[in-house]
Protein backbone atom coordinates (compact mmCIF):
# COMPACT_ATOMS: atom_id res chain seq x y z
CA UNK A 1 0.00 0.00 0.00
CA UNK A 2 1.38 3.41 -0.92
CA UNK A 3 0.34 7.00 -0.41
CA UNK A 4 1.05 8.60 -3.79
CA UNK A 5 -0.20 12.11 -3.13
CA UNK A 6 -1.03 14.08 0.01
CA UNK A 7 -2.78 17.44 0.36
CA UNK A 8 -3.10 19.20 3.72
CA UNK A 9 -5.07 22.36 4.39
CA UNK A 10 -5.41 24.29 7.66
CA UNK A 11 -3.99 21.52 9.84
CA UNK A 12 -2.38 23.01 12.95
CA UNK A 13 0.37 25.35 11.72
CA UNK A 14 0.36 23.86 8.20
CA UNK A 15 -1.70 26.31 6.14
CA UNK A 16 -1.25 24.24 3.01
CA UNK A 17 1.06 21.47 1.84
CA UNK A 18 1.20 19.37 -1.30
CA UNK A 19 3.43 16.30 -1.12
CA UNK A 20 4.29 13.56 -3.60
CA UNK A 21 5.98 11.00 -1.37
CA UNK A 22 8.55 8.39 -2.29
CA UNK A 23 7.17 4.84 -2.48
CA UNK A 24 9.90 3.95 0.01
CA UNK A 25 11.32 6.02 2.85
CA UNK A 26 10.16 9.59 3.47
CA UNK A 27 12.14 11.63 5.99
CA UNK A 28 10.89 14.86 7.56
CA UNK A 29 13.35 16.85 9.61
CA UNK A 30 13.08 20.15 11.46
CA UNK A 31 13.32 21.78 14.85
CA UNK A 32 10.88 20.95 17.63
CA UNK A 33 7.60 22.75 16.94
CA UNK A 34 8.31 23.07 13.20
CA UNK A 35 5.29 20.96 12.20
CA UNK A 36 6.91 17.66 11.26
CA UNK A 37 4.86 15.59 13.73
CA UNK A 38 1.76 17.44 12.48
CA UNK A 39 2.51 15.96 9.05
CA UNK A 40 2.36 12.45 10.51
CA UNK A 41 -0.86 13.39 12.32
CA UNK A 42 -2.41 14.51 9.05
CA UNK A 43 -1.43 11.23 7.35
CA UNK A 44 -2.78 9.28 10.34
CA UNK A 45 -6.06 11.19 9.99
CA UNK A 46 -6.61 9.42 6.64
CA UNK A 47 -6.27 6.08 8.45
CA UNK A 48 -8.17 6.70 11.69
CA UNK A 49 -10.20 9.89 11.23
CA UNK A 50 -8.57 11.27 14.36
CA UNK A 51 -5.26 12.46 15.73
CA UNK A 52 -2.88 10.31 17.75
CA UNK A 53 -2.09 13.37 19.91
CA UNK A 54 -5.29 15.38 20.39
CA UNK A 55 -8.78 14.28 21.43
CA UNK A 56 -10.50 17.55 20.56
CA UNK A 57 -10.77 18.14 16.78
CA UNK A 58 -10.72 21.91 17.35
CA UNK A 59 -7.06 21.59 18.39
CA UNK A 60 -6.21 20.39 14.87
CA UNK A 61 -7.76 23.27 12.93
CA UNK A 62 -5.41 26.15 12.18
CA UNK A 63 -5.87 29.32 14.19
CA UNK A 64 -8.61 31.62 12.84
CA UNK A 65 -9.87 28.91 10.46
CA UNK A 66 -13.14 26.94 10.60
CA UNK A 67 -12.27 23.84 8.60
CA UNK A 68 -9.35 21.54 7.94
CA UNK A 69 -9.08 19.17 4.99
CA UNK A 70 -6.69 16.31 4.36
CA UNK A 71 -6.83 14.15 1.25
CA UNK A 72 -4.66 11.42 -0.16
CA UNK A 73 -4.47 9.15 -3.18
CA UNK A 74 -3.55 5.60 -2.20
CA UNK A 75 -2.59 2.69 -4.45
CA UNK A 76 -2.57 -0.97 -3.44
CA UNK A 77 -0.31 -3.75 -4.70
CA UNK A 78 -2.56 -4.16 -7.76
CA UNK A 79 -2.08 -0.45 -8.67
CA UNK A 80 -5.75 0.24 -7.88
CA UNK A 81 -6.14 3.84 -6.70
CA UNK A 82 -8.36 5.11 -3.91
CA UNK A 83 -8.90 8.72 -2.87
CA UNK A 84 -9.52 9.30 0.83
CA UNK A 85 -10.66 12.66 2.18
CA UNK A 86 -11.21 13.85 5.74
CA UNK A 87 -12.85 17.20 6.47
CA UNK A 88 -13.22 18.41 10.03
CA UNK A 89 -15.03 21.36 11.50
CA UNK A 90 -15.20 22.17 15.18
CA UNK A 91 -18.48 20.32 15.61
CA UNK A 92 -18.54 17.82 12.74
CA UNK A 93 -16.49 15.53 10.54
CA UNK A 94 -16.92 14.12 7.05
CA UNK A 95 -15.11 11.10 5.62
CA UNK A 96 -15.17 10.02 1.98
CA UNK A 97 -13.61 7.18 0.03
CA UNK A 98 -13.69 7.76 -3.74
CA UNK A 99 -16.24 10.56 -3.15
CA UNK A 100 -18.55 8.18 -1.28
CA UNK A 101 -19.47 9.21 2.24
CA UNK A 102 -18.71 6.66 4.92
CA UNK A 103 -20.48 6.73 8.26
CA UNK A 104 -17.67 5.75 10.60
CA UNK A 105 -14.06 6.87 10.84
CA UNK A 106 -13.09 3.33 11.81
CA UNK A 107 -13.92 2.22 8.25
CA UNK A 108 -10.95 4.26 7.02
CA UNK A 109 -8.55 1.72 8.51
CA UNK A 110 -9.70 -0.92 6.03
CA UNK A 111 -8.98 1.45 3.12
CA UNK A 112 -5.55 2.52 4.38
CA UNK A 113 -3.69 0.10 6.68
CA UNK A 114 -1.14 1.96 8.76
CA UNK A 115 1.14 1.24 11.72
CA UNK A 116 2.18 4.09 14.03
CA UNK A 117 5.32 3.96 16.16
CA UNK A 118 5.92 6.88 18.52
CA UNK A 119 6.91 7.41 22.13
CA UNK A 120 3.55 6.02 23.30
CA UNK A 121 4.27 2.75 21.46
CA UNK A 122 6.99 1.92 23.93
CA UNK A 123 4.38 1.85 26.72
CA UNK A 124 2.98 -1.35 25.21
CA UNK A 125 4.70 -3.52 27.81
CA UNK A 126 4.46 -1.41 30.95
CA UNK A 127 1.29 0.49 30.07
CA UNK A 128 -2.34 -0.51 30.52
CA UNK A 129 -3.87 -3.68 29.07
CA UNK A 130 -5.97 -1.48 26.77
CA UNK A 131 -2.82 -0.55 24.82
CA UNK A 132 -1.94 -4.20 24.23
CA UNK A 133 -5.52 -5.13 23.29
CA UNK A 134 -5.61 -2.25 20.82
CA UNK A 135 -2.64 -3.73 18.89
CA UNK A 136 -4.61 -6.93 18.36
CA UNK A 137 -7.84 -5.08 17.56
CA UNK A 138 -6.20 -2.79 15.00
CA UNK A 139 -4.51 -5.78 13.37
CA UNK A 140 -7.89 -7.47 13.06
CA UNK A 141 -9.44 -4.37 11.47
CA UNK A 142 -7.14 -5.06 8.52
CA UNK A 143 -7.26 -8.84 8.27
CA UNK A 144 -10.87 -9.68 9.23
CA UNK A 145 -13.47 -7.53 7.42
CA UNK A 146 -16.27 -8.52 9.85
CA UNK A 147 -14.29 -7.92 13.03
CA UNK A 148 -15.04 -4.20 13.24
CA UNK A 149 -18.78 -4.93 13.12
CA UNK A 150 -18.52 -7.41 16.02
CA UNK A 151 -16.35 -5.08 18.08
CA UNK A 152 -18.72 -2.14 17.59
CA UNK A 153 -21.67 -4.30 18.64
CA UNK A 154 -19.76 -5.61 21.65
CA UNK A 155 -18.77 -2.12 22.76
CA UNK A 156 -22.38 -0.94 22.42
CA UNK A 157 -23.61 -3.91 24.47
CA UNK A 158 -20.96 -3.18 27.12
CA UNK A 159 -22.13 0.42 27.38
CA UNK A 160 -25.83 -0.55 27.55
CA UNK A 161 -25.28 -3.31 30.13
CA UNK A 162 -23.23 -0.95 32.29
CA UNK A 163 -26.05 1.63 32.21
CA UNK A 164 -28.68 -0.99 33.14
CA UNK A 165 -26.55 -2.27 36.00
CA UNK A 166 -26.15 1.23 37.38
CA UNK A 167 -29.89 1.94 37.32
CA UNK A 168 -30.55 -1.55 38.74
CA UNK A 169 -32.79 -2.62 35.86
CA UNK A 170 -34.78 -5.84 36.04
CA UNK A 171 -33.34 -9.13 34.78
CA UNK A 172 -35.85 -9.12 31.94
CA UNK A 173 -34.60 -5.69 30.82
CA UNK A 174 -31.02 -6.95 31.05
CA UNK A 175 -31.65 -10.17 29.10
CA UNK A 176 -31.39 -8.72 25.58
CA UNK A 177 -28.09 -6.98 26.30
CA UNK A 178 -26.76 -10.04 28.10
CA UNK A 179 -27.20 -11.95 24.85
CA UNK A 180 -25.66 -9.17 22.73
CA UNK A 181 -22.73 -8.93 25.13
CA UNK A 182 -21.98 -12.66 25.16
CA UNK A 183 -22.59 -13.43 21.48
CA UNK A 184 -20.50 -10.57 20.14
CA UNK A 185 -18.02 -10.85 22.99
CA UNK A 186 -17.26 -14.44 22.05
CA UNK A 187 -16.72 -13.46 18.42
CA UNK A 188 -14.27 -10.78 19.56
CA UNK A 189 -12.56 -13.26 21.90
CA UNK A 190 -12.07 -16.00 19.29
CA UNK A 191 -10.82 -13.52 16.67
CA UNK A 192 -8.26 -12.08 19.10
CA UNK A 193 -7.11 -15.55 20.13
CA UNK A 194 -6.63 -16.57 16.50
CA UNK A 195 -4.73 -13.33 15.77
CA UNK A 196 -2.33 -13.86 18.68
CA UNK A 197 -1.65 -17.41 17.53
CA UNK A 198 -0.79 -16.18 14.03
CA UNK A 199 1.52 -13.43 15.33
CA UNK A 200 3.32 -15.96 17.53
CA UNK A 201 4.26 -18.02 14.47
CA UNK A 202 6.75 -15.27 13.61
CA UNK A 203 7.46 -13.86 17.08
CA UNK A 204 8.44 -17.20 18.60
CA UNK A 205 11.32 -17.40 16.13
CA UNK A 206 12.67 -14.24 17.77
CA UNK A 207 12.26 -15.31 21.40
CA UNK A 208 9.08 -13.27 21.78
CA UNK A 209 5.73 -14.72 22.82
CA UNK A 210 2.24 -13.27 23.27
CA UNK A 211 -0.33 -14.91 25.55
CA UNK A 212 -3.98 -13.92 25.27
CA UNK A 213 -5.78 -14.16 28.62
CA UNK A 214 -9.62 -13.94 28.49
CA UNK A 215 -11.23 -11.40 30.76
CA UNK A 216 -13.10 -14.04 32.75
CA UNK A 217 -12.38 -17.23 34.70
CA UNK A 218 -11.09 -19.79 32.22
CA UNK A 219 -13.03 -22.66 33.77
CA UNK A 220 -16.30 -20.85 32.95
CA UNK A 221 -18.00 -19.86 29.75
CA UNK A 222 -18.62 -16.13 29.23
CA UNK A 223 -22.36 -16.51 29.79
CA UNK A 224 -21.76 -18.41 33.04
CA UNK A 225 -19.25 -15.79 34.18
CA UNK A 226 -21.60 -12.82 33.83
CA UNK A 227 -24.38 -14.71 35.64
CA UNK A 228 -21.97 -15.53 38.46
CA UNK A 229 -20.87 -11.87 38.64
CA UNK A 230 -24.37 -10.40 38.51
CA UNK A 231 -24.79 -9.47 42.19
CA UNK A 232 -21.32 -7.90 42.33
CA UNK A 233 -21.91 -6.04 39.06
CA UNK A 234 -25.23 -4.61 40.30
CA UNK A 235 -23.44 -3.44 43.45
CA UNK A 236 -20.52 -1.79 41.60
CA UNK A 237 -22.32 -0.69 38.42
CA UNK A 238 -19.51 -2.26 36.38
CA UNK A 239 -19.09 -5.42 34.29
CA UNK A 240 -16.48 -7.58 35.97
CA UNK A 241 -15.94 -10.18 33.24
CA UNK A 242 -15.65 -10.03 29.46
CA UNK A 243 -13.30 -9.34 26.54
CA UNK A 244 -13.02 -5.70 27.68
CA UNK A 245 -11.01 -7.10 30.62
CA UNK A 246 -8.75 -9.33 28.51
CA UNK A 247 -4.98 -9.12 28.78
CA UNK A 248 -2.16 -9.73 26.32
CA UNK A 249 0.99 -10.84 28.14
CA UNK A 250 4.38 -10.38 26.49
CA UNK A 251 7.36 -12.61 27.19
CA UNK A 252 10.95 -12.08 26.06
CA UNK A 253 13.27 -15.09 26.33
CA UNK A 254 10.50 -16.90 28.24
CA UNK A 255 10.41 -14.20 30.94
CA UNK A 256 7.64 -11.63 31.60
CA UNK A 257 8.74 -8.52 29.72
CA UNK A 258 7.06 -6.19 32.24
CA UNK A 259 9.37 -7.48 34.99
CA UNK A 260 12.65 -8.30 33.28
CA UNK A 261 12.96 -6.42 29.97
CA UNK A 262 15.41 -3.54 29.63
CA UNK A 263 14.44 -0.35 27.80
CA UNK A 264 16.45 -1.51 24.82
CA UNK A 265 14.72 -4.89 24.76
CA UNK A 266 11.32 -3.17 24.94
CA UNK A 267 12.14 -0.98 21.94
CA UNK A 268 13.29 -3.99 19.94
CA UNK A 269 10.20 -5.96 20.96
CA UNK A 270 7.90 -3.16 19.74
CA UNK A 271 9.43 -3.25 16.26
CA UNK A 272 9.38 -7.05 16.16
CA UNK A 273 5.68 -7.02 17.05
CA UNK A 274 4.99 -4.43 14.35
CA UNK A 275 6.98 -6.56 11.91
CA UNK A 276 4.81 -9.58 12.74
CA UNK A 277 1.64 -7.49 12.39
CA UNK A 278 2.79 -6.20 9.01
CA UNK A 279 3.58 -9.73 7.78
CA UNK A 280 0.16 -10.98 8.93
CA UNK A 281 -1.63 -8.15 7.08
CA UNK A 282 0.35 -8.94 3.93
CA UNK A 283 -0.45 -12.64 4.27
CA UNK A 284 -4.19 -12.13 4.72
CA UNK A 285 -4.89 -9.06 2.58
CA UNK A 286 -1.98 -8.82 0.16
CA UNK A 287 -1.35 -5.22 1.27
CA UNK A 288 1.76 -3.90 2.99
CA UNK A 289 0.78 -1.33 5.63
CA UNK A 290 2.36 2.11 5.74
CA UNK A 291 4.66 2.90 8.68
CA UNK A 292 4.65 6.20 10.58
CA UNK A 293 7.67 6.60 12.89
CA UNK A 294 7.81 9.79 14.94
CA UNK A 295 11.09 11.17 16.30
CA UNK A 296 13.23 8.14 15.50
CA UNK A 297 16.41 9.75 16.86
CA UNK A 298 14.91 10.31 20.32
CA UNK A 299 13.98 6.66 20.92
CA UNK A 300 16.66 4.70 19.09
CA UNK A 301 20.44 4.79 18.98
CA UNK A 302 22.29 4.76 15.64
CA UNK A 303 22.57 0.98 15.45
CA UNK A 304 18.88 0.49 16.28
CA UNK A 305 17.89 3.11 13.70
CA UNK A 306 19.83 1.23 11.02
CA UNK A 307 18.13 -2.02 11.99
CA UNK A 308 14.68 -0.40 11.77
CA UNK A 309 15.29 1.25 8.41
CA UNK A 310 16.73 -1.95 6.95
CA UNK A 311 13.72 -3.85 8.30
CA UNK A 312 11.37 -1.44 6.50
CA UNK A 313 13.44 -1.70 3.33
CA UNK A 314 13.28 -5.48 3.48
CA UNK A 315 9.48 -5.41 3.80
CA UNK A 316 9.32 -2.95 0.85
CA UNK A 317 6.96 -0.84 2.97
CA UNK A 318 6.41 2.86 2.54
CA UNK A 319 7.40 4.81 5.65
CA UNK A 320 7.15 8.38 6.94
CA UNK A 321 9.79 9.19 9.54
CA UNK A 322 10.56 12.34 11.53
CA UNK A 323 13.75 13.49 13.26
CA UNK A 324 15.43 16.73 14.34
CA UNK A 325 18.13 16.81 11.64
CA UNK A 326 18.82 15.07 8.35
CA UNK A 327 21.94 13.59 9.99
CA UNK A 328 19.62 11.35 12.04
CA UNK A 329 18.58 9.40 8.95
CA UNK A 330 20.73 6.35 8.35
CA UNK A 331 19.84 5.13 4.88
CA UNK A 332 19.60 1.34 4.48
CA UNK A 333 22.51 -0.46 2.92
CA UNK A 334 20.50 -1.81 0.01
CA UNK A 335 19.13 0.45 -2.68
CA UNK A 336 15.68 1.70 -1.71
CA UNK A 337 13.83 4.83 -2.93
CA UNK A 338 13.73 7.73 -0.52
CA UNK A 339 12.96 11.44 -0.22
CA UNK A 340 13.94 14.01 2.38
CA UNK A 341 11.76 16.98 3.32
CA UNK A 342 12.61 19.96 5.49
CA UNK A 343 9.85 21.37 7.69
CA UNK A 344 10.00 24.88 9.14
CA UNK A 345 7.14 27.04 10.48
CA UNK A 346 4.64 24.62 8.93
CA UNK A 347 6.18 24.91 5.44
CA UNK A 348 7.32 21.68 3.79
CA UNK A 349 10.09 21.73 1.20
CA UNK A 350 11.62 18.83 -0.71
CA UNK A 351 15.39 18.61 -0.34
CA UNK A 352 17.54 18.00 -3.38
CA UNK A 353 19.29 14.58 -3.38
Amino acid sequence: MQLEHLHIGNFRKIATAEIHPSPGLNFFFGKNGSGKTSLLEAIYLLHAGKSFRAKNPSELISLNEDTLAVSGVVSNNNSERTEIRVIKRKESSRYTVNDRNISSASQLATALPMLLINSDSFDVINGSSRIRRSIIDRTLFHVEPTYLEFLIKFNKATKQRTHLLRVRASLSELAYWDNEFTSNGLRVHHARLDCVQHLNQKLNERNLHLSYVPGWKQDLGLEEAIVQDRDKDFATGRISSGPHKAEVLIEIDQKPASKFASRGQIKTAVFLIMDAVSAYIVERRGWTPIFLIDDVSAELDADSQSLVLNFIANTRAQAFITALTDRDFKLPKESFPSKIFHVEHGIVQTCQP
